[in-house]
């Protein structure tokens, strides 16, 4: 099996695609937030595309904030409370994106990368999208890099690897994730999820993090997501 990758340069930013030889195979990957706007599969009657994602780099451009679609989360996920936090006895406020009171969703989701590398052989596809951070004016003082890295394998196989350094002077807070969007064609009540994990974080009924991890390994295997809640204070 044989693997190619493309880059659309002609966009108003560069749009990745990737595929297998026979085409059953496909991913598509903005350098618009390094999200990933598509993974389409091959099914018996036609090719599946089970990512949500936008119409156009435009689309994406327009409408981020609007559900946050495969943004990428960092430094910070979810909610923060006032947008405030302190680190190492430091106040800060975070100046960006806020629903209701919080800031919500990192500093990154509309950041544009650089393309480090991409390449194809026999075994694979691959891209990995660059992007450094030094914005003391939203609130987070402190610099760092930021490596996204998707690689299309055999039998449907996308990995998707971040690498983050610190690339300043001072110790640095960090959490990092992924906010996706998946349109499978069924209920997510329906579905069989596998997460390896052994605990998660506690949520107020505002989505803010309480402090609290709680022991969790409920889908440490293939399990239907049927009723499951989220974990809030009781």
């Amino acid at each position: 099996m044989a693997f190619s990758v493309t880059v659309d340069a002609n966009s108003i930013f560069p749009v990745v695609t990737f595929k297998n030889d026979d085409n059953s195979c496909e991913a598509e990957v903005y350098a618009f937030g390094a999200l990933l706007n598509g993974f389409s599969i091959a099914t018996a009657a036609n090719k599946k595309n089970v990512i949500d994602g936008f119409v156009s780099p435009q689309d994406a451009v327009e409408n981020i904030t609007n559900g946050f679609k495969s943004a990428k989360l960092s430094p910070f996920v979810c909610r923060m409370k006032n947008g405030e936090y302190v680190h190492q006895g430091t106040a800060h406020k975070i100046k960006k994106h806020y629903l209701g009171g919080s800031a919500i969703h990192g500093l990154l989701y509309d950041a544009t990368f650089t393309i480090k590398d991409s390449g194809a052989d026999d075994a694979e596809a691959y891209v990995t999208l660059a992007y450094g951070y030094n914005k003391k004016e939203e609130g987070f003082p402190f610099a760092f890099s930021t490596e996204v890295s998707y690689v299309l394998g055999a039998k449907n196989k996308l990995t998707v690897i971040t690498k983050v350094t610190n690339t300043g002077v001072y110790e640095m807070p960090l959490s990092d994730g992924w906010h996706p969007y998946f349109c499978l064609g069924e209920t997510v009540n329906e579905l069989k999820v596998e997460v390896n994990s052994k605990e998660m974080i506690e949520f107020t009924e505002e989505l803010i993090p309480s402090g609290n991890k709680i022991p969790y390994d409920t889908f440490s295997s293939f399990k239907i997501f049927g009723d499951t809640l989220p974990a809030v204070p009781g």
